[in-house]
């Protein structure tokens, strides 16, 4: 390398001094090249390590001495040079093979692209440096399909596009099409050196070869960028999508040619995937991005299951996410005005989306006994086996979501064309009743599919939906007092429609789910937490109506009416618990029977604590008469049910006897 580096510095010093003539400079160099290689070649067989590197300085200063003839002086056409170029990495290629010397083919290589650096790029035509670097390439080609030497491959790659660039940074603007052709040609030169030594020696391809393959790719289409993006940025989805074309060619080819590699076909195919991906949002806007990707994910996790390959589906899931992540961040805003629930440009994209996703979903349930072989890594991987609920989980959540979101962007409409009273109280209530009656749908589905993972996907959804009503929906947003009419108001409507989904769900889980997988001893508690549940918000809701009622009355007249909303709440409360120990005597359920007691308990606390202290005297008589009339009521008529009460209490023997 010192002597290579050398020559070159003695020649462009006797450039500028003009020591020699051009014609003497050229010779010197040529004769000197020769010299070493003629020395090289006779001691090869003696000393062979040191003949090698003295063989490849000789290549390089016949590089050095053929660029400055043509390059610097004129002496040469470029064709002759060319050609003469040609024969020395041919030159090079043969030594290289027949010394089989790493070293030859690093430091000829080396020399070939220093030449242009050491000795000036001011070319007598700047157009002439691209053939040059051709030249030397398809003599690295020629090496790279008898040896796979990856150092010497990822030399020449990096030093050929280092030259490309500069040489595009020194003729900005100019040529773009001779340098796009150029870059190319350089491009195709290293797609072959990274692949036919594997396609014709059968030979397959390790981690190394395809970096060298993601390199080439990424360097090419990153230059391409640079050199065309001003002037051609709307060709940039074709770009795109004919490497894709490519890429998939050269797979298709890989597989027919050379079946023993079949990492270099998978490989091909992946940068194609890639590609195709990049291509959308460059050829594509809006929406339409989103729908490509959604619909690539899933046919791509398709053709992973058919073809047998693990990568074509991570590929298809890291695709499927990105769409999902643009779906939610840069799709779900709408313009509120004029806004049109389904009828706009939320709606569609949301809807290709969630069918890719259960396509996905469909194709891992489908296929669920391959994963344990298909993997090119030879086990699947253990995340895979969990991917059927993970996609049918974001198809629902995906759903979920494009329908709050156009409840939400419906009432906001009209709360903006101050159309809709109580619009944001409205839009709360709605989404707790578009929720619950979308848990009832997961049932319903479940119990026809006898899936056993819907019915923990639907209680789930219901503990939100409960938690929801009982937290946010009464005290976050209060509908205007003056306005409020009792019953005949959404919040009582979503409650009426919550409990219709949750007696749904008890009887559901009661009837349905029992022997379903994973069911079979938790259906029991989730039919009493149900249960409860329901009866939770039916006096919660009873309650809450009570108070708005009174504070209605409040507000229109300037009256108190704080004695006569104790009351109520009480004796709701009590009528309440007389229904459900009337209830637990129909179904003949001790549980219900002992529930309603406990639920007595409640207004006779707050009768004996809270209201004594609170309620107007003739509110006070009332509320006392009423409520010791219901319990003399209720003790004559419990008498027949005590031995079911100390069989709950005390043991299930007194129970069974009772019962028999």
């Amino acid at each position: 390398m010192a002597l290579t580096f050398g020559v070159g510095f003695f020649l462009k010093l006797a450039i500028d001094n003009d020591w020699i003539s051009p014609t003497g400079r050229v010779a010197l160099g040529v004769a000197v090249g020769v010299a070493l290689l003629g020395t090289g070649e006779y001691s090869h067989r003696k000393i062979p390590l040191w003949a090698a590197p003295v063989t490849a300085a000789g290549l390089a200063i016949l590089y050095l001495s053929i660029y400055a003839g043509f390059g610097r002086y004129d002496l040469i056409d470029p064709l002759p040079a060319l050609l003469s170029l040609g024969g020395v990495a041919v030159l090079g290629t043969l030594l290289a093979l027949r010394h089989e010397s790493l070293t030859i083919a690093l430091l000829s290589i080396l020399g070939a692209f220093t030449a242009p650096l050491l000795l000036g790029r001011d070319l007598p035509d700047e157009r002439l440096l691209l053939p040059y670097i051709l030249v030397v390439d398809v003599g690295v080609l020629a090496l790279s399909t008898f040896r796979n030497w990856r150092w010497f491959t990822l030399v020449a790659m990096s030093a050929s596009y280092i030259l490309f660039l500069i040489w595009v940074s020194d003729n900005p603007g100019d040529h773009v099409i001779l340098g796009e052709s150029g870059l190319v040609g350089v491009f195709l030169v290293f797609v072959s050196a990274t692949s036919l030594f594997h396609v014709l020696w059968r030979r397959d391809a390790g981690s190394y070869d395809l970096a060298l393959m993601t390199i080439n790719a990424a360097a090419f289409f990153g230059l391409t960028f640079e050199l065309l993006w001003t002037d051609y940025a709307s060709w940039f989805g074709g770009i795109s999508l004919s490497l894709s074309l490519f890429y998939c060619a050269m797979a298709y080819t890989v597989t027919k040619r050379a079946p023993d590699s079949p990492q270099l076909a998978l490989f091909s195919l992946s940068i194609a995937v890639i590609f195709l991906t990049v291509a959308m949002p460059l050829q594509l806007s809006g929406s339409w991005v989103t729908v490509a990707w959604a619909a690539e994910g899933a046919v791509l996790i398709w053709l992973g299951f058919l073809l047998g390959r693990l990568p074509l589906r991570l590929f298809g899931l890291g695709i499927l996410a990105i769409s999902a992540g643009r779906l939610l961040v840069l799709d779900s805003p709408v313009e509120l005005v004029d806004f049109n629930p389904v009828l706009n440009n939320r709606f569609p994209p949301f809807v290709v989306a969630i069918a890719a996703f259960y396509a996905a979903a469909y194709a891992y349930h489908r296929y669920r006994d391959r994963l344990d072989f298909s993997s090119i890594f030879e086990t699947a991987e253990p995340s895979e086996v969990h991917m059927f609920p993970v996609l049918l989980a974001a198809a629902n959540l995906l759903t979920l979501w494009l329908l709050s979101a156009e409840a939400i962007a419906f009432f906001d409409s009209h709360t903006i064309a101050d159309q809709w009273r109580d619009g944001e109280h409205d839009k709360f209530l709605t989404l707790t009743a578009l929720w619950a009656v979308y848990a009832m749908g997961l049932m319903a589905v479940a119990s026809v599919r006898r899936s056993g993972l819907l019915p923990w996907a639907a209680a789930v959804l219901l503990l939100v939906v409960t938690v929801k009503f009982l937290l946010i929906d009464t005290f976050e947003v209060e509908p205007s007092a003056g306005l409020f009419s009792p019953v005949l108001n959404f919040y009582f409507l979503a409650y009426l429609i919550l409990l219709a989904v949750l007696i749904f769900s008890a009887f559901a889980y009661r009837r349905e789910f029992p022997n379903f997988p994973g069911m079979t001893r938790v259906w029991p508690l989730y039919s009493i937490a149900i249960i409860v549940a329901a009866n939770v918000i039916s006096i919660w809701a009873l309650s809450v109506e009570a108070y708005r009622y009174f504070n209605h009355l409040e507000f229109n007249s300037g009256d108190d009416y704080s004695s006569a909303m104790q009351l109520t709440l009480t004796l709701i409360w009590s009528i309440y618990a007389v229904g459900t120990i009337a209830v637990g005597i129909i179904a003949r359920s001790s549980y219900v029977r002992l529930a309603g007691i406990a639920l007595l308990a409640l207004p006779v606390v707050k009768l004996f604590i809270f209201d004594v202290f609170l309620m107007e005297l003739g509110y006070r008589v009332v509320a006392f008469i009423a409520l010791g009339g219901l319990l003399l009521a209720m003790g004559l008529v419990y008498q027949r049910y005590s031995h079911a009460v100390r069989g709950f209490l005390f043991g299930q023997k007194t129970r069974e006897s009772h019962q028999k």
